[in-house]
């Protein structure tokens, strides 16, 4: 059984005459353990999703179940209870900026009535793990945006929750600042089995540590599953977009011909001046494989079929752990040669995909 399932939820506000539908019919599924990921754009209704986990919110139709717990039976008492088992950080750390780091890290433990030496103890211990010991006793505005979030995971951790749930976490935070807190939150997850839920609209978080994502449009649940999948095949056009990013395919970056194997760069004037058409007939996504990411695919392709490739984009991402290189390709204008192309490309473990 799902440590947390959401199942055909629904939340409706009403604003003057209008009743406007945040959430329709969502239905998922987070295994124990899981880091996953839920991703939109702003308005997609992804901070209404995550109050709704915790009953913040309480839903207009359907349910949300945790640890066989379905909330919207459970009284105020069991609803705290269960909620101390739920952790949050937020965009914004929302720290009480009067208190020093360790009282922060120990105010829930001190709202569950827990003697203040214990509470200091474990307060101690959840700085350790977050490398703030030594800022044990500095305030709030002495930190950085990273410390300051740092800080928030700790009290976060201090209830011993079954659940984290991440709110916008790293939106606050500069990408070296993002990296080290998506580290540190692998690290909890890792070591302490912690289910992790990460409320995002950033691709590049949910590729480095999810390794599910469900993605909401409109209020409307449009794709989910494993991130390795989807981002190899996205099939939304929602996903398609927060993977490929926007405008692609309108910058030319350059061309593969079989004068240079070994880099992928060319100039168009090269082609060009030689009378060779620059005009794409086609435009392929390529994921590499791990095999296919050891050998020159591309480069071997261009002289195999002695036919030049555009190149319009190209990144290599981490995705569960792993660097994966992709490519957007524009193909030449011959049909035939198209079908060769990608058929060649399949035959060397690369996964492909009409844009």
């Amino acid at each position: 059984m799902a440590l947390i399932e959401i199942k055909n939820l629904t939340k409706k506000f009403t604003q003057k005459d209008d009743e406007i539908v945040a959430l329709n019919h969502i239905n998922i599924s987070i295994e124990k353990a899981d880091i996953y990921g839920i991703i939109g754009m702003s308005g997609a209704g992804k901070s209404t999703l995550v109050r709704c986990l915790n009953y913040l919110e309480s839903p207009t139709e359907g349910d949300v179940v945790i640890d066989g717990k379905v909330l919207g039976t459970l009284n105020e008492k069991e609803l705290r209870a269960q909620r101390s088992e739920i952790g949050m950080i937020f965009q914004h750390f929302n720290l009480l900026m009067q208190k020093s780091v360790i009282d922060n890290v120990c105010f829930p433990l001190r709202l569950k009535k827990v003697s203040k030496k214990e509470a200091r103890e474990k307060a101690l211990e959840l700085l350790k793990i977050v490398d703030l010991e030594s800022k044990a006793n500095a305030y709030p505005s002495q930190l950085s945006g990273g410390q300051k979030q740092r800080v928030a995971i700790a009290r976060a951790l201090a209830s011993s929750p079954k659940i984290l749930l991440c709110d916008e976490a790293t939106s606050a935070l500069d990408p070296q600042t993002t990296e080290s807190i998506l580290k540190l939150l692998k690290q909890i997850n890792e070591d302490m089995g912690i289910t992790i839920v990460i409320i995002t609209h950033q691709m590049n978080v949910v590729s480095e540590i999810c390794n599910k994502v469900a993605i909401i449009e409109s209020g409307n649940l449009v794709e989910n599953g494993s991130v390795d999948e989807i981002f190899a095949h996205p099939k939304s056009q929602a996903a398609k977009k927060l993977i490929y990013g926007e405008n692609t395919g309108d910058k030319y970056i350059g061309s593969l011909n079989d004068s240079n194997t070994n880099q992928m760069e060319g100039i168009s004037d090269y082609y060009e001046k030689d009378g060779i058409d620059m005009n794409i007939g086609k435009k392929i996504r390529i994921v590499f494989s791990d095999n296919s990411a050891f050998e020159p695919v591309i480069a071997n392709m261009i002289i195999h079929f002695n036919a030049p490739v555009n190149i319009l984009k190209a990144d290599t991402k981490e995705v569960g752990g792993k660097a994966v290189g992709e490519m957007i390709l524009g193909l030449p204008k011959d049909k035939h040669l198209q079908i060769d192309m990608e058929n060649y490309l399949l035959e060397h473990g690369v996964k492909i995909q009409e844009v």
